[in-house]
């Protein structure tokens, strides 16, 4: 779970997350980085849902 604040978009979050990890992971194993040269490490969609939150002081 995680919490964005509002003018941060599902998407680009999404967008940010599967970049860093694939650069992350690439830099970390060096096969990966030969078996995905010029490829997508991650499937082109994501699935997203909320949830609220209530607090009580």
């Amino acid at each position: 779970m995680v919490s964005i604040p509002p003018q941060l978009s599902v998407s680009k979050l999404v967008q940010k997350l599967k970049g860093k990890t694939s650069y992350k992971l690439q830099r970390e194993y060096r096969s990966l980085q030969k078996a995905y040269w010029g490829q997508r490490m991650w499937a082109r969609g994501y699935f997203a849902c909320s949830t609220g939150v209530t607090t009580h002081p």
